[in-house]
């Protein structure tokens, strides 16, 4: 540096820029390498040439059809703050040369420390103006030039990961996709319950597809750790949630090439649940997904209704959760937008935000941060102006070094004639033209003074219980409600509906019950419900219906007999090279509790062959007579008397034998469990993996003192009759 210094003390920064240093992973060595510039077209464009574009060539005829979309996967590859053109763009977007403003990106402020916030503000608003349309956009726009799809995982938000407008970047996609978990790293007495959640959980590609009237959201489905110890039912609470939270169309994480015959087989790392052909029960599972597929069909129709909007903010990262929304009582559903959405989405009809004809918003809520920019306040202003209603505090700043130099004066005169000049006021409303302003005080109180009912709320504290999604199709309404509980609720549902006939249709089996006993009054309908142990039900309101009471119908009682003296066979078929003898038994128990090692520890299928009479007393009933084979470790298939009944993933699920039972009866379980418990066998007896080889790193996950999973079928074996009493 040649330059003569002015007398005094002088800091001297350099700077400059390079790569982060990141690569993608997980890759093959010879495609790694590292991540390309998010905020280049011209290096996104030399990536896409260099390999996407090369399958596309190589795919051919198959490209567009069979080889149909690139998906890009959730954000990984950490910050990105500079490119080469980065300080023309930031001059062409925010107005002002970014170059006497540099210090203040390690730490050092300039002229002050509001306008240096300011100045942070515009340069990270830029950065998220230069990824959403140098990155998703275009991206988007190179797989369409080559007639593909584009899927992708836009950035979820929050101050993790690099600033973005959310909801807009996701409208590039033609599949935007979320992401969600199956449970916690595997603990000693894996797998670990399902932790109920006290709210649906917040989903950025959803809120885009309700905001932007986008059908389709999917999900990379049930990811965990590859600990072969999963099963459907263990899967199903996970997977629930996400339907909740506005999934509807499952990604499965991961179907993993096995091009070897050696079992469990090859993994994805440590990552992944298990959908392949090693899996001994991947094929009983049609059942399990004939469930999935039901709720997807249905979900994939309509728009999601929601009671609450509300604005992500201005700030940069946006921020996905809000303090208020997360007080927001059971029953009430929020959906979080953006300026776009405010200013060229939203209008004002009969004292509610409307997007769309099917959805109208009570309230608008703002959001947690006290600054936005000035075009917000304007639009927030007009719908208010309008009837709306708003929710937050009043705003106390600009974002943007502009708005704090130049809106300052305009800022304030807009606060003060919407929330008041009194600003030490912690709590209050205020009417402003035909809508209102309010502050402070409590939401549940909010909600109830201007008269807005939950969609769904029952006769209990039910936050932790129950989940659903309310999607309305036309002049129909659903919902999809499911028990977060391994344990039967009965409970008493009032729906936000007014003069519709319901009907409750189970996912589980498909069966369509039409309820006598409900009530249809003040603008909702009332109907007694039991959810059994992880049930979730579909209800269904289409048809006018005239007011009227809970009827008392008496329930008609099931006579309920175990099949407890029966005489049968066990026949062993390991998913590995070994021999086991059939067993002969006159009980029902866990493998795990045999005392023969082999049977201890085993992994695979079995075979039961099962001999037994009605039992004393017992005759079919004339209307229906069902099985229930109790727990099942972890998934079966069921035939009686030669007659195929369906596969098993569900404990205590009920099938209608009434045209098959007889009075010798001789029923087949085939029942397949999970490889956990002849891995924990394999380090207890050899020390290390030797009947089961997996890429796997299970030895992190297992140790001798792990719990074995209960396997098998365990009962009990009951006949359930039901008699329709006369009338």
């Amino acid at each position: 540096m040649n330059w003569k210094a002015p007398a005094g003390n002088w800091s001297i920064f350099r700077f400059g820029y390079t790569t982060t240093g990141k690569k993608n992973e997980p890759a093959t060595v010879e495609g790694t390498g590292l991540e390309c510039d998010k905020m280049d077209t011209a290096a996104l464009g030399l990536h896409f040439r260099s390999f996407p574009q090369k399958l596309i060539e190589e795919a051919g005829q198959f490209s567009g059809n069979t080889f149909k979309f690139l998906l890009i996967d959730s954000w990984e590859c950490m910050y990105q703050n500079w490119t080469a053109n980065f300080a023309r763009e930031f001059e062409k977007q925010q107005g002002y040369s970014l170059i006497k403003w540099i210090p203040a990106l390690c730490g050092q402020p300039v002229g002050s420390v509001q306008l240096t916030e300011g100045f942070l503000y515009d340069f990270r608003k830029t950065i998220a103006n230069l990824i959403e349309t140098n990155y998703y956009r275009y991206f988007s726009e190179l797989c369409h030039r080559q007639k593909m799809e584009m899927h992708c995982e836009v950035i979820y938000g929050d101050a993790s990961y690099p600033p973005v407008d959310g909801l807009r970047s996701n409208t590039y996609a033609n599949l935007p996709m979320w992401e969600f978990w199956a449970g916690p790293p595997p603990a000693k007495n894996f797998p670990e319950p399902y932790l109920p959640q006290p709210r649906v959980t917040a989903n950025l590609p959803a809120y885009a597809a309700n905001c932007y009237q986008l059908p389709i959201v999917a999900a990379e489905a049930y990811t965990s750790w590859a600990h072969y110890s999963e099963s459907p039912f263990y899967l199903k609470p996970f997977g629930d949630r996400a339907f909740c939270a506005g999934v509807n169309q499952l990604i499965l994480h991961s179907y993993v090439h096995q091009p070897t015959d050696q079992i469990p087989g090859m993994t994805l790392l440590k990552f992944g649940s298990h959908f392949n052909r090693h899996n001994t029960w991947w094929p009983m599972t049609s059942d399990w997904f004939n469930y999935q597929n039901r709720i997807q069909y249905l979900l994939q129709k309509g728009e999601t209704v929601s009671d609450v909007l509300y604005f992500l903010g201005d700030q940069l990262p946006q921020f996905i959760s809000n303090n208020t929304v997360n007080k927001l009582p059971f029953g009430f559903r929020p959906n979080g937008c953006n300026f776009d959405v405010l200013q060229n989405k939203t209008t004002v009809k009969n004292g509610k935000i409307r997007i769309s004809m099917l959805q109208d918003f009570a309230l608008l809520i703002l959001p947690d941060n006290p600054d936005m920019e000035l075009s917000s306040l304007k639009r927030i202003a007009g719908l208010v102006r309008q009837g709306a209603v708003v929710y937050g505090k009043k705003p106390q700043n600009s974002l943007s070094l502009k708005g704090k130099s130049t809106d300052r004066e305009a800022f304030k005169a807009l606060t003060d004639k919407l929330w008041g000049e009194q600003e030490n006021k912690t709590s209050g409303e205020l009417n402003v033209g035909k809508g209102k302003i309010v502050w402070g005080k409590p939401i549940d109180q909010v909600l109830k003074k201007i008269n807005f009912l939950p969609d769904l709320e029952t006769d209990r504290p039910d936050s932790l219980n129950l989940q659903y999604i309310h999607k309305k199709v036309g002049q129909t309404d659903l919902y999809f409600v499911a028990n977060q509980q391994n344990i039967e609720l009965k409970r008493e549902c009032t729906f936000r509906i007014l003069n519709k006939i319901p009907e409750i249709w189970n996912p589980q089996n498909g069966t369509i019950l039409k309820p006598l006993n409900y009530s249809n009054k003040n603008g909702q309908v009332r109907i007694p419900v039991t959810f059994a142990p992880y049930e979730s039900l579909v209800f269904v309101f289409n048809g006018y219906d005239k007011p009227h009471q809970l009827t008392n119908i008496k329930p008609v009682e099931p006579e309920i007999a175990e099949v407890s003296n029966f005489t049968g066979r066990i026949t062993f078929s390991p998913a590995y090279p070994a021999k086991i003898e059939p067993v002969e038994i006159s009980e029902l128990k866990s493998w795990t509790d045999f005392a023969n090692p082999a049977i201890k520890y085993f992994s695979g299928k079995a075979n039961y062959t099962i001999h037994f009479k009605l039992p004393f007393g017992f005759t079919p009933g004339k209307d229906s007579t069902l099985l229930s084979l109790g727990k099942i470790g972890i998934i079966g298939g069921v035939q009686l008397n030669g007659k195929w009944l369906g596969n098993i993933w569900l404990p205590d699920f009920k099938m209608d034998v009434t045209h098959i039972l007889e009075a010798d009866n001789e029923l087949q379980v085939e029942v397949a469990n999970v490889y956990r418990n002849r891995i924990i066998g394999d380090l207890i007896e050899y020390g290390k993996m030797h009947n089961l080889w997996t890429t796997s790193p299970v030895e992190t996950f297992f140790e001798k003192d792990k719990t074995l999973q209960p396997a098998g079928l365990l009962g009990p074996i009951q006949l359930i009759k039901f008699t329709r009493s006369n009338p």
